[in-house]
């Protein structure tokens, strides 16, 4: 018989709140197509899900409730296994769901801020108003700290959010989440309680009435910096910005900006991989200007690459995407010119459509390890883009790409200014 007591059965209700990529392996219509069901719907697999919560347990909190592959070997020669107490359902949407998949284009980038040779490729991405729903089946007794701790993990996530699949320190894959919570006591034999061994032999967790009058799980807001800092500027956009987007449509702009999709509705996007690579760039920048080019290898460290970017690892800065709201569409028509006799070259006509004016809002977290000199040269970075020294996007040679900061909130906390330097002037 069983050691726990108790069954205790979580509804995830995961809203996706950017666009969201997990790879199916293969490559048949861009180098990573979307991990798809067989209702054609995309799905987020049990072990991504899994891997995700086991990350954000303390390791050997999660060694206990997740179980261990092998350690080792015992005296007998066997490996040592241990089952997971915790299992996991794929995150499926509800049948007909209206989703919106298309591609994206990445590149390499270099340290100089151009794209690398040979270096571009191309994935699938959903973007949806749809809600995933997961269901977490945990065995535990009454006391069980372990238990504890998971379910307080769930509490913070519902506050915080998460991230599934690729880029997701890159703005891709962020989750707002509600968990409902239902336990069953194994020890109760009576067969009219609900909430004992009878009520949970007739339970379905995947019914939709299942989690009905269960509250959401809640947890007490919280602004310290003990993971980190978290940066969330609302800024507008000055003149104009462009994230390319090339097209062959006939009648059609050569280029135009990136576009988000909601429902029926579009809007221009900066994605995060952009908001990275100029911020990347431009603290390199600063970082060689302020005599401390000995801080290059950790600063690219910090953004995912070491040992002269031959080899990647996890950021540990993360850039939302924004979404730009308002503003409008302008067509503007240009001729390429000659580098050298600055005359207008033959046949290079082209045209692009470029997004003008309107305000979003840029998340930027970083891990807790990172150094006060790491954190000057982000925030004097956040100051350039205030003042129009750090631009974002394409075009920035000509102008555009300018943005400025109308409010920033530091780990929950309005502020006012950064490294001492009022972000707006007082007016008498």
């Amino acid at each position: 018989m069983s050691k726990y007591t108790l069954k205790t059965y979580y509804k995830c209700e995961l809203t996706q709140l950017s666009p969201l990529h997990i790879s199916n392996g293969d490559n048949e219509k861009t180098d990573s197509d979307l991990f798809m069901d067989s209702r054609g719907l995309p799905q987020i697999p049990g072990t991504s899900i899994a891997g995700v919560f086991r990350s954000q347990m303390p390791k050997d909190v999660a060694k206990r409730l997740f179980g261990v592959r092998f350690t080792s070997y015992d005296k007998a020669g066997s490996r040592k296994l241990t089952e997971s107490r915790v299992i996991f359902s794929a995150a499926v949407l509800p049948d007909n769901t209206p989703t919106h998949i298309s591609q994206r284009d990445g590149v390499g980038i270099t340290e100089d801020g151009t794209a690398k040779d040979k270096a571009k490729y191309n994935f699938q991405i959903v973007e949806t108003e749809g809600v995933y729903t997961c269901i977490i089946e945990i065995d535990r007794n009454k006391e069980d700290e372990d238990a504890d701790v998971f379910e307080a993990m769930l509490k913070r996530i519902s506050l915080t959010g998460i991230s599934f699949g690729a880029k997701t320190t890159r703005g891709f894959g962020n989750m707002a989440v509600k968990v409902y919570k239902r336990t069953f006591d194994l020890s109760v034999k009576d067969e009219t309680s609900e909430d004992g061994i009878y009520g949970w032999l007739k339970f379905d967790p995947f019914d939709d009435a299942a989690f009905a009058g269960a509250d959401p799980l809640t947890a007490d807001e919280k602004t310290s910096d003990e993971h980190g800092r978290i940066y969330t500027a609302k800024i507008s956009i000055d003149g104009k910005v462009i994230v390319r987007v090339y097209s062959s449509d006939v009648g059609g702009a050569d280029y135009s900006p990136l576009m988000a999709h909601k429902g029926d509705t579009t809007a221009p996007v900066i994605p995060g991989t952009s908001w990275a690579g100029a911020f990347r760039h431009h603290m390199l920048q600063l970082s060689e200007c302020m005599g401390m080019s000995d801080r290059k290898e950790e600063i690219n460290a910090f953004f995912g690459t070491f040992d002269d970017n031959k080899k990647k690892q996890r950021s540990r800065i993360m850039f939302s995407e924004t979404t730009i709201s308002g503003g409008k569409s302008m067509r503007f028509m240009r001729n390429a010119l000659d580098r050298f006799t600055q005359a207008p070259k033959n046949n290079a006509l082209f045209t692009s459509d470029v997004w003008c004016g309107g305000n979003g809002e840029l998340t930027i977290r970083v891990t807790a390890d990172a150094d006060e000199q790491f954190i000057r040269l982000l925030e004097a970075s956040l100051l350039d883009l205030h003042f129009g020294l750090m631009a974002i996007g394409g075009e920035s040679s000509i102008g555009y790409g300018r943005a400025r900061i109308d409010e920033l909130w530091v780990n929950g906390k309005k502020s006012d200014t950064l490294l001492g330097q009022k972000l707006k002037e007082e007016t008498v």
